[in-house]
């Protein structure tokens, strides 16, 4: 049965962290890997390079010794000391016996001589622990040291060690010569020697050297740790000796073995370098532990764990601190919301900053406050709408106006005038159908003006000539929608309190058009006029001008223009809205 984790975080703030941290520590993390893993893979380059290097290096000094070897037996058998030289190669010519028949003093002499060739031929910088020279007849001279000290003698007959097979095999060289392991510490070198006449090999020079003196071209043991640097005879390739060695490892001797039984370049955990120096025939190897070059690494995998993980709690504490600056003015603007949400009359006092989440901030601060602003103007509209209603119903059934009208309507029916008191019927009636207008707060500025036109020609029916009126509104609005009742109580004002006092003579003139892309209507009398803001003292204008106000906003209502003796001019400004805006 499958198991699906999921991992869910709910807050920005957590998101943002492990954003973070994978977009940050995932590449570090592989960044640290790979860093790893090229210094490693380097470094085993740089050791099997300096490794490598040395056993080459190593190879030429090897070829060096054999080659002042070779050039001193040389020396000792065709060179330096002619004289002797031709006695000795003589000697070894003479038949088996002949030794023995010589007497005390010519054997001495014989011997003094070998040591003096010997002293010729050997370098300074080698010791040999034993020097023979042999006929193949039996007849020969040694010289070797024995409790420190250097003794020589003659040897005959079969009474020495025979080295025959080693001779056998060194004919058989290009060489005539070969290097051998003799496995106690030493190793040999057999040169053979041809009659000076005869041209045939008639005896050898053998001589058995320390192998420490390879000490002088490898490491001390004590430099390398699990590793050497060995000097191997193959001579006999399916029993390879080891000549020399330097370094420390254990059970040496069985890797080299295997190395050479199974031809591995890579033997298990080691690493292998081989040269076959060429005037011996030996090889010259280097085994390198790998653990132990990965030991060697171990440092810079400690620093890069160490680094990894540094930059890492950085990263961490980053994310943190970077997740709070961004997250606390979210905290701000959800607390705000979340108070704002409770329902209560909520004003907000936080700041918020200049960047984005600020900006979101500030717009929902702004945002509050509008509707804040917008519930206190709709509730005092709706007080006022019902004040309005209430003035609108008032002006719609004022008594006088109601009782003037219909005492007129009366007398004219008496004085025969029918037709004129229908018209005036008819005129109210139409009044108070614009007046409720169904329940709807805005008509079309048409209606409006039909609305003024009734209510004038019902005025001018009662006051006769003592008023005139003009009406010239642009056809260009007549569809416009606008507050119903707004002209008629500026007009009954001005009648009231401007005409109705001067007696006679009265004019008044109404128009509007577009200003602007507003519209604009004016009311002007030329009445007894009135004191600067006596007007408001008046229930009427004030109202009309609040109504228009809780509406359309402070941009709009109305201007008074008066002079006392002069006249009154009302200018009313009301935005436009296309047709079927208001609902």
């Amino acid at each position: 049965m499958a198991v699906t984790f999921k991992l869910r975080v709910k807050t920005i703030k957590g998101k943002m962290i492990i954003a973070v941290l994978t977009l940050s520590i995932m590449p570090l993390v592989l960044l640290g890997i790979f860093s790893y893993q090229v210094s490693r893979n380097a470094i085993f380059q740089q050791v099997e390079k300096i490794h490598d290097y040395n056993i080459h290096t190593y190879d030429k000094n090897i070829t060096l010794i054999f080659e002042n070897l070779r050039q001193s037996t040389n020396d000792f058998l065709y060179g330096k000391g002619e004289l002797n030289t031709e006695k000795m190669i003589s000697l070894l010519e003479k038949e088996p016996g002949y030794y023995e028949q010589l007497s005390v003093y010519r054997k001495a002499s014989l011997i003094k001589m070998f040591k003096e060739q010997v002293y010729i031929m050997m370098p300074n910088n080698v010791q040999a622990k034993e020097i023979v020279l042999k006929s193949l007849n039996g007849v020969g001279f040694r010289g070797f040291y024995k409790d420190g000290l250097e003794q020589t003698e003659v040897l005959s007959g079969t009474d020495y060690v025979n080295y025959k097979d080693l001779f056998d095999e060194a004919v058989q060289k290009p060489n005539k010569e070969i290097f051998v392991n003799s496995g106690s510490g030493s190793f040999y070198y057999m040169k053979v020697i041809y009659g000076l006449k005869s041209f045939r090999p008639i005896g050898y020079l053998l001589l058995t050297l320390d192998s420490n003196i390879l000490q002088t071209i490898l490491p001390a043991g004590e430099e390398l740790n699990n590793a050497a640097y060995v000097v191997v005879d193959t001579r006999k390739s399916d029993v390879p000796r080891i000549v020399f060695y330097a370094g420390q490892m254990d059970g040496l001797e069985e890797k080299v073995e295997r190395y050479y039984a199974e031809d591995m370049k890579e033997y298990e955990s080691l690493k292998i370098g081989r040269v076959t120096n060429m005037a011996s025939g030996w090889d010259v190897l280097y085994l390198v532990n790998k653990n132990e070059l990965s030991a060697n690494v171990s440092a810079i995998r400690t620093i890069t764990e160490g680094f990894v993980i540094a930059i890492a709690f950085i990263i961490v504490l980053l994310a943190i601190w970077i997740s709070r600056l961004i997250n606390r003015p979210l905290e701000q603007l959800v607390s705000a919301i979340r108070k704002v949400g409770e329902g209560k009359d909520y004003v907000i006092d936080e700041q918020f900053g200049d960047d984005e989440i600020g900006r979101i901030g500030n717009q929902f601060k702004n945002m509050v406050e509008q509707n804040l602003n917008l519930k206190d103007r709709l509730y005092r509209a709706e007080i006022k709408q019902k004040e309005s209603e209430l003035i609108a119903l008032q002006a719609q059934i004022n008594p006088h106006f109601l009782y003037n009208t219909l005492d007129s309507i009366y007398l004219m029916t008496q004085m025969g005038r029918a037709v004129e008191a229908g018209k005036m019927t008819l005129a109210l009636s139409d009044m108070f159908k614009i007046s409720l207008s169904k329940g709807r707060e805005f008509i079309k500025v048409k209606d409006e003006v039909n609305h003024i036109k009734n209510y004038l020609y019902i005025q001018k029916m009662r006051y006769g000539n003592k008023i005139d009126y003009e009406i010239e509104v642009s056809d260009r609005i007549m569809e416009e929608q606008m507050l119903k009742l707004i002209l008629q109580p500026i007009i009954e004002n001005s009648i009231y309190h401007g005409l109705e006092p001067k007696g006679s003579g009265g004019m008044l003139v109404i128009s509007g058009g577009r200003q602007r892309g507003d519209m604009v209507f004016s009311i002007s009398d030329n009445g007894v006029g009135m004191e600067n803001e006596e007007w408001k003292k008046g229930y009427g204008l004030m109202n009309v001008m609040q109504r228009i106000q809780l509406y359309y906003g402070d941009n709009y209502g109305i201007e008074i223009e008066s002079k006392v003796g002069k006249g009154t001019r009302v200018t009313v400004c009301l935005p436009v809205y296309l047709e079927g805006w208001i609902g």
